[in-house]
């Protein structure tokens, strides 16, 4: 038997619960992508950024800010007019970081969601299965055995997929936490050198 009609035939038997799983496993990897992504790029317009500011000198950081094109660079100048028209430094430079730590967990709820959904699925495939291998013992047959056999197939293969799927999910969500620490490390940095420049 070739490894496509094994894997056929895999897929087969665990049920209908194997197309909403492949689903739900694409939108975790899909998430995990686009917010890592995003994370690395923010990450390195800030790391830019931190370079530049400490290399300022005798230069103002609105005269730096206003050279960049960068969405990071275009939060931070708006927020030093705000602070020119008679805002704290501190508290309206900290509002850039916590928009910007926003805009970066967005995605954490969908991924959360979706990872947490992956061992309900399969733990329903695991209730169908196991009910489809009852109806077997209860039946009088001759094919008691086959059915049995097949519902307890249904029964693991969804739990082991479900759980399988839930990795990259969990794995994903921590290094995207990880990522958004380092830019706010990053953003903190430029909000004092920032302060210090004014």
């Amino acid at each position: 038997m070739s490894w496509w009609q094994q894997s056929l035939n895999t897929w087969s038997s665990g049920g209908p619960l194997l197309l909403p799983l492949a689903l739900l496993c694409l939108g975790i990897v899909g998430y995990t992508l686009r917010s890592s992504q995003a994370i690395r790029q923010v990450a390195q317009q800030a790391e830019h950024l931190l370079q530049i500011l400490k290399d300022m000198g005798e230069h103002s950081p609105t005269s730096l800010l206003g050279q960049r094109k960068d969405w990071l660079s275009r939060a931070y100048l708006q927020a030093l007019d705000e602070v020119k028209a008679g805002g704290k430094p501190l508290a309206t430079l900290e509002q850039v970081e916590i928009g910007c730590s926003e805009a970066l967990r967005k995605d954490w709820l969908i991924l959360a969601a979706l990872t947490a959904s992956a061992p309900l699925l399969g733990l329903l495939g695991t209730v169908m299965g196991m009910i489809q291998t009852f109806d077997a013992v209860s039946a009088v047959s001759g094919e008691t055995g086959q059915r049995v056999a097949a519902g307890i197939s249904r029964a693991l293969l969804t739990t082991q997929f479900g759980l399988v799927i839930a990795l990259p999910g969990v794995f994903g969500a921590a290094h995207l936490r990880r990522g958004v620490r380092e830019v706010e490390a990053r953003l903190a940095a430029c909000r004092f050198l920032l302060a210090e420049g004014l």
